[in-house]
C-alpha cells in the first residue's frame, strides 16, 4: 500500500475539527506525529491511501471547516516549508496606498446640503 502525505496549516483550533471529520469517514488514513521537529502549532501530517485523493480528503473535512479556518493543504515538504518562510505583510504596497487615498477621495463628502425629504404631510 502507498501513501500520499499531505501537511495541513490553519488557524488555531482546526486539528481537533479535522480530526473529527477524518475520523467519523471512510478514508483509508493515519495521522502523522508533530510532535518536535518543526515547533509549529498551526500544523498537522496526514498520510492517506494512494487509491484516495486530497479532493476527497477536503470533501470529507468540509467546505466550512476549511473556510472558518482558513485550512491550506500542501502535498510536499517542500511547498510546506515554503509557506512558512514566507513572512506575512503588514504594510500595504505603493499601488495599495495609492488605491486607499483614491476611494477616501471618492468617499469624502463634498460639503452638500443633505437631499430634501420627498415625504408629504397631510393634515387632516
Amino acid at each position: 500500500m502507498n501513501w500520499i502525505t499531505i501537511y495541513i496549516t490553519g488557524k488555531e483550533g482546526f486539528k481537533n475539527e479535522v480530526s473529527k471529520k477524518v475520523r467519523n469517514s471512510n478514508l483509508k488514513y493515519m495521522k502523522g506525529n508533530n510532535e518536535g521537529g518543526f515547533n509549529l502549532v498551526d500544523h498537522d501530517l496526514y498520510w492517506l491511501d494512494n487509491k484516495n485523493s486530497l479532493r476527497s480528503f477536503k470533501e470529507e473535512i468540509s467546505a466550512k471547516i476549511i473556510w472558518k479556518y482558513r485550512i491550506r493543504f500542501y502535498t510536499s515538504l517542500e511547498e510546506f516549508l515554503g509557506s512558512k518562510q514566507e513572512e506575512p505583510t503588514t504594510e500595504f504596497s505603493p499601488h495599495e496606498k495609492s488605491m486607499i487615498t483614491k476611494m477616501q477621495y471618492l468617499i469624502k463628502p463634498k460639503n452638500k446640503k443633505p437631499p430634501k425629504s420627498k415625504l408629504t404631510y397631510t393634515t387632516f
